[in-house]
């Protein structure tokens, strides 16, 4: 599984201008994958449990709770390339819809990794795709 943080999905400048948390709604799910978030129990750090979501918030990603988790049948393949879409919505703005590629793994693998091979020992890379489009997408919007 791989965090999804702000580095690919940032509605900070949209929290800050609607004075709300924005939300993430899938609109269509990955094809590979699942979106999870993390809910812990009150009370015990050490209990958490994931689940499937269809909608998160800004504050969610903020905190480090929503994650990309692969099919496990497909954790060894290298290159896939998968997406899901989402809307994205706060307050008084417009929606704006947005999409995040995610690559399964690496595009160049090495047939045989060595111990010290770095990309042997990978998780999940999320690409940003078009995220920053989006934005601008929200950005003119707001004009």
């Amino acid at each position: 599984k791989t965090k999804i943080t702000l580095s690919v999905m940032d509605a900070t400048g949209l929290a800050t201008l609607s004075a709300s948390d924005p939300v993430y709604t899938i609109i269509r799910k990955p094809t590979y994958g699942t979106i999870k978030k993390i809910i812990r129990s009150s009370g015990e750090k050490t209990s958490a449990r994931e689940r499937e979501i269809a909608y998160f918030t800004h504050e969610d990603v903020k905190a480090g709770v929503i994650y990309f988790v692969v099919n496990k049948k497909l954790i060894n393949l290298n290159g896939l390339e998968d997406r899901f879409r989402f809307l994205l919505s706060a307050s008084i703005y417009q929606p704006a819809l947005g999409e995040v590629k995610v690559i399964i793994g690496s595009r160049n693998k090495k047939n045989l990794p060595g111990p010290n091979d770095p990309e042997s020992h990978e998780g999940v890379p999320v690409a940003n795709g078009e995220t920053a489009s989006y934005y601008m997408m929200i950005l003119m919007a707001l004009s």
